[in-house]
């Protein structure tokens, strides 16, 4: 039987993000064609196209640009008369007042401008798609998923993954959109962390037979437990926005008596210039070594990763789903200090591969766990933790495992329920 796979996502092969995908989509082989349709990917970020690792690969891009005035007056019309609309509309209400009537709106009006879209492409394309062989899968519990279910019906096979702000409401102001239509038209909902899982089968019992952990994963770039025999050298990697709490980072470094440190942040974002600023002033006549290192591309970082040496990687952010650059550090064997938030302790143990920090966590007790990291370095005791980061990535986060695992659920899943 030939299977196809029709893959829901932001922007992906597009842009930067979703950069998980990138090794994900390498063990698709076995499907005799995969269809990826982008639902946000903008003119920005279509100017950038990555690879793609197998030649039956089609890419259907949706136009993610902002919408004109004349569509968004057309699209609202349409939104009112979803059905679907006037079903959420009393969760919105309850749950965010007229702010949860605004999410809601939008979030429709956009949605359907995206199923109008890709109904017009599949018809001027000419695309091929067969629902009877076919599983449909969403990388995230959100606008994809919308677009796929609005666009396919509820009755195919329907997979999506939940990462982090797809799944806890308390992340968006208490109200996701379409929550229950989301949760309740699809087969299996993969989540990416137990932490995750155990909170969507909390708050709505009837997923339960749906949820499954499905953990994303890097791939294996090697290991070195190269002695430093330089400054102690911390890396951080993240967007430049509040919720990282980049401004901690550097007040805590600023409390620090050891002044032999270096720090490098990987990440761009709004309150990069802000940030800069905040460094000069607390760091700048200090003795510090500092670089804010912008916006690199995924495998750039892993390629600093595999060419420098790193004592610590720091992460103080105050929400996670399971993070993304602790994966990538730990691959390389890197001990981690970080908040206890959302799934990092099921990736980060504390006193094992890394230290980890109160979500509400103080700059100063920041600063107290690096100098615990940097008296461990200078007793070699350092080298246990090392070990112990590359021991739990590869029973957590190795990509050929989890990819292979996951990969091979969906293949299966064709033909169960049409057989």
């Amino acid at each position: 039987m030939n299977k196809t796979v029709v893959l829901f996502t932001a922007t992906f092969p597009y842009g930067t993000g979703e950069s998980f995908l990138e090794s994900e989509i390498k063990y698709y082989k076995d499907f005799s064609k995969i269809i990826i349709i982008t639902v946000s990917a903008t003119s920005k970020d279509k100017e950038t196209k990555r690879a793609l690792p197998l030649d039956n690969i089609e890419v259907l891009s949706l136009n993610g640009d902002p919408l004109k005035r004349s569509k968004i007056i057309s699209f609202v019309l349409k939104t009112i008369t979803c059905a679907e609309f006037w079903k959420d509309l009393i969760q919105a209400i309850n749950s965010k007042g007229v702010k949860g009537i605004i999410d809601l709106c939008k979030f429709t009006c956009i949605g359907e401008e995206r199923v109008n879209q890709l109904k017009k492409l599949i018809k001027d394309k000419k695309a091929s798609i067969c629902s009877d062989n076919a599983v449909f899968y969403s990388y995230w519990m959100h606008l994809p998923l919308y677009v796929c279910l609005r666009t396919f019906g509820t009755k195919n096979i329907t997979v999506t993954r939940c990462h982090g702000f797809d799944i806890y409401e308390y992340r968006n102001g208490g109200y996701i959109p379409y929550r229950k239509y989301l949760l309740s038209n699809v087969d299996k909902i993969a989540c990416v962390s137990e932490d995750g899982k155990n909170y969507l089968e909390n708050k709505y019992p009837y997923t339960k037979n749906k949820l499954a952990i499905s953990r994303l994963g890097i791939l294996d770039n090697g290991e070195e437990y190269r002695s430093n025999n330089h400054s102690f050298r911390i890396v951080s990697c993240s967007r430049v926005v509040a919720l990282k709490r980049i401004n901690y980072i550097i007040e805590a470094l600023s409390l620090l008596d050891n002044r032999d440190i270096e720090w490098f942040h990987i990440g761009d974002g709004p309150l990069l210039e802000e940030m800069k600023d905040f460094a000069h002033d607390k760091l700048a006549n200090t003795g510090f070594k500092y670089s804010f290192l912008g916006e690199m591309k995924n495998s750039d970082v892993i390629e600093l990763y595999r060419k420098e040496y790193f004592d610590c990687f720091i992460n103080v952010s105050t929400t996670e789903g399971v993070p993304v650059s602790v994966m990538e550090a730990m691959s390389f064997g890197i001990p981690i200090l970080a908040t206890d938030v959302g799934g990092t302790s099921e990736i980060v143990k504390d006193g094992s591969n890394g230290i980890l920090l109160k979500p509400d966590c103080s700059p100063k007790q920041i600063s107290e766990k690096i100098e615990s990291l940097i008296d461990l370095s200078k007793d070699n005791e350092i080298r246990k933790y090392r070990k112990a980061s590359r021991i739990l990535w590869n029973q957590m986060c190795n990509a050929d495992v989890n990819y292979k695992s996951f990969v091979s659920m969906l293949y299966g899943l064709i033909g169960v329920n049409n057989g």
